[in-house]
């Protein structure tokens, strides 16, 4: 069978590495996988619709100019796409992200699914708002958008109800295509929305459990000059409202207050946040940066006694997944997908989003239990084995794409 993936986010090092993952799935499978994107990011297996220098330079002004105020829906010469479709003549369509600097316009699915079946693979809510990727605790995604909050102080226009139809529209006139989410959340969130009335499936993530599992703590320790007998919280700053990085410093300072010889070990963009922890007694940390190297990222998971993260809107984080395949247990806000794989007092805690004292709570216990946190972390390594290994969701993938071309 040959696939097709095409996606506006294609760097194997990243979100769009579940992309790879599932590239690398299906081949083991004998599928002909192929990778089309607009995104101008260099690897010899990607394939670039071909423009000329005249048509890159206007697309490259686009982007800077008008796609910052009218963002992800449009993107000039954007059909020549379809040419390199048809060049491939792929048995299957797997569509991943279409919004970002560089786009798959949304008006593009009705042309291809004339012509082959498209399965679009959903990561966050965007297609089925008329602006925002996560709708915290709004609910106008229902009834048309319009009068966003997430755009009440912004620069980009509030043109969140025109987006809204502008989507239905080209959602009604689309055939032949079958959607899949990767959480329960996500797939009833896709199943209630009045936007269309396309099937909807669940498949699972998988996780790279050949790069991320359970490595040696002491010598880790020792590696990172971590005090052995210190107390090991791993975080990732992310540097935006959403994941919570701004709940972290008051966490730390109320757990200071009941558990001696914390650690914490941060990774990320955010720099604000480890000032902000120099004045905490009883915590030590330090502060990574940005972890490029995936090497560094599975031994931070697993020199960690647990791994945290105050998310408030989320579908199924990979930050989850790579910790729990490393055999750490999560506590983590209870949101979006995360409950599909942290189990309570199994693979993790789950704690209301934004209760401090929740977070602080869970922390404690945990900490405090290196019994508990032995077996959670066996808890961790056995699901993993079970769920996240790449061949569980290729073959499911292999079983959608055969049923679908029946």
């Amino acid at each position: 069978m040959k696939v097709l993936f095409i996606s506006s986010y294609i760097k194997p090092h990243s979100g769009a590495g579940i992309i790879w993952r599932l590239k690398s799935g299906l081949e083991n499978l004998g599928c002909q996988c192929y990778i089309l994107s607009n995104n101008p990011f260099q690897h010899n297996e990607i394939i670039r619709p071909k423009l000329s220098y005249t048509q890159r330079s206007v697309q490259s002004l686009y982007r800077k100019t008008i796609n910052r105020v009218i963002p992800s829906l449009y993107i000039p010469f954007s059909k020549t796409l379809i040419k390199s479709v048809k060049k491939i003549d792929p048995d299957i369509i797997n569509i991943h992200w279409t919004h970002g600097q560089y786009p798959i316009p949304i008006h593009l699915l009705k042309y291809m699914s004339k012509s082959w079946p498209i399965v679009w693979s959903i990561h966050d809510m965007w297609p089925i708002t008329g602006y925002c990727f996560f709708t915290f605790d709004c609910n106008r995604h229902y009834s048309g958008c319009g009068k966003c909050p997430q755009l009440t102080n912004s620069y980009i226009p509030d043109f969140s109800k025109l987006y809204w139809k502008y989507k239905k529209r080209h959602y009604f006139k689309t055939n032949n295509l079958f959607i899949v989410a990767a959480s329960r959340w996500l797939e009833k969130e896709l199943k209630e929305s009045p936007l269309h009335d396309f099937k909807v499936f669940r498949i699972p993530y998988s996780e790279n459990t050949q790069l991320f599992k359970p490595y040696d703590k002491n010598k880790l320790r020792k590696t990172f000059d971590i005090p052995h007998n210190a107390k090991v919280v791993f975080i990732l700053l992310k540097g935006d409202f959403r994941k919570g990085d701004d709940l972290i410093p008051e966490i730390f300072r109320e757990l200071s207050l009941k558990i001696n010889n914390c650690y914490l070990l941060l990774g990320g963009y955010n720099k604000k946040i480890p000032s902000l922890l120099d004045n905490i007694e009883n915590l030590s940390y330090k502060f990574l940066g940005a972890i490029q190297d995936e090497k560094l990222l599975a031994n931070c998971y697993s020199v960690a006694d647990v791994f945290l993260t105050a998310t408030r809107a989320d579908n199924m984080p990979l930050t989850v997944l790579e910790s729990i395949a490393s055999g750490t247990p999560v506590i983590a806000s209870d949101v979006g997908g995360i409950s599909d794989v942290v189990f309570h007092d199994k693979t993790g805690l789950l704690v209301e989003k934004n209760n401090i004292s929740g977070f602080v709570f869970a922390l404690e216990k945990l900490l405090n239990n290196k019994h508990k946190l032995k077996i959670m972390g066996q808890h961790c390594v056995d699901f993993a084995n079970k769920n996240l290994h790449v061949q569980v969701q290729a073959s499911k993938y292999m079983e959608l794409f055969q049923t679908i071309k029946k």
